[in-house]
């Protein structure tokens, strides 16, 4: 049943989105988290964390939104799928969903680890003849609060209206233990394809706001270009590639860090790495209170067909900052 894995799938992103920063279910296959080196200054942590937050946010944003639309779809058809239900409780199991009216006043949603989320909407027009991959992919309208175990408490809406898109979240959300305080918003284009041969999408937004914690001010300015392709049947295959570009600040500690042009793009097969040699990049960098600082490189530790590591840093001068780390193969 496409509902009940597209869950499971999901579930375990918000498992990862709530203790791991850089996890998401935006590329095929999952990279490792990026973690400062043992003993990792209070600085290193800090940029780490600025690299990592605001993309996490929005695979979580993404996570609960998949959760959301396909828990009010299983809970309308439950009551024969005559209107829109955003109410009572959905329970999943690894094979099976089902459905309890209660509470009368917002949706639940209990994933496969136990774990809740409860959602209320304002908003959700939409496709709902099929899944929630079919709604959020087409033209659409969601306005919901999202509060979930473990990972934050989040107001979040998105919309895509003749290839337009835009996106807003606003609240709380813990990473590694530390709570941010996000407002983020996105805007760009989608562009969305498919057929019975197989599909693509092209997606390019901007992301601007800010996060903040303890002695953490992030004011967030960083675009994202993600292109994807795939073919159905016996030969089927997915290939996607992603570019992000930040222009954030920092102020932390007393100091102001400044990300210029600082870039990485990637690219996938099936799940895996590819054109390793040729696409894989890292540029720009990071000023510290106005004067060069980092650096963002690639730093692939490749063995052959055994396997390996492809590792995004932040070059600083005494040390390195790892800010993503994918398996190779």
């Amino acid at each position: 049943m496409r509902i009940s894995a597209l869950l499971f799938v999901v579930s375990l992103t918000l498992t990862a989105c709530a203790n791991d920063p850089g996890t998401g279910p935006r590329f095929p296959g999952q990279p490792d988290p990026g973690t400062p080196a043992a003993g990792a200054t209070a600085e290193q942590q800090a940029l780490q964390a600025a690299h990592a937050v605001p993309d996490t946010a929005y695979q979580t944003a993404v996570a609960s939104a998949q959760i959301g639309v396909t828990s009010a779809l299983v809970a309308s058809r439950a009551q024969g799928g005559g209107s829109l239900v955003t109410t009572g409780t959905v329970t999943y199991t690894s094979q099976s969903a089902s459905y309890d009216p209660a509470p009368a006043d917002h949706l639940v949603a209990v994933l496969t680890d136990g774990r809740r989320i409860d959602f209320t909407f304002s908003q959700l027009v939409g496709d709902l003849s099929g899944d929630a991959d079919q709604l959020i992919d087409h033209d659409h309208l969601l306005d919901f609060h999202a509060a979930m175990d473990g990972v934050g408490d989040l107001h979040l809406q998105s919309g895509r209206q003749n290839g337009g898109y835009q996106a807003a979240a606003e609240g709380s959300l813990i990473i590694g233990g530390v709570s941010y305080q996000i407002d983020l918003g996105s805007r760009g284009s989608h562009q969305f394809e498919n057929d019975s041969t197989g599909g693509s999408y092209d997606d390019q937004y901007q992301t601007t706001g800010s996060v903040r914690a303890p002695d953490f001010d992030l004011t967030v300015d960083e675009s994202w270009q993600y292109k994807s392709v795939w073919t159905t049947g016996s030969g089927s295959h997915h290939a996607s590639t992603a570019i992000r570009t930040v222009n954030s600040q920092l102020a932390v500690g007393g100091d102001v860090y400044d990300w210029v042009g600082a870039r990485t793009q990637k690219a996938f097969r099936d799940g895996k790495p590819s054109e390793i040699d040729t696409y894989w990049k890292a540029a720009g960098g990071v000023t510290k209170n106005g004067a060069p600082f980092g650096q963002y490189q690639l730093v692939p530790e490749v063995f052959g067909n055994a396997g390996g590591k492809l590792r995004f840093v932040l070059a600083l001068p005494d040390t390195t900052v790892e800010l993503e780390s994918w398996n190779a193969y």
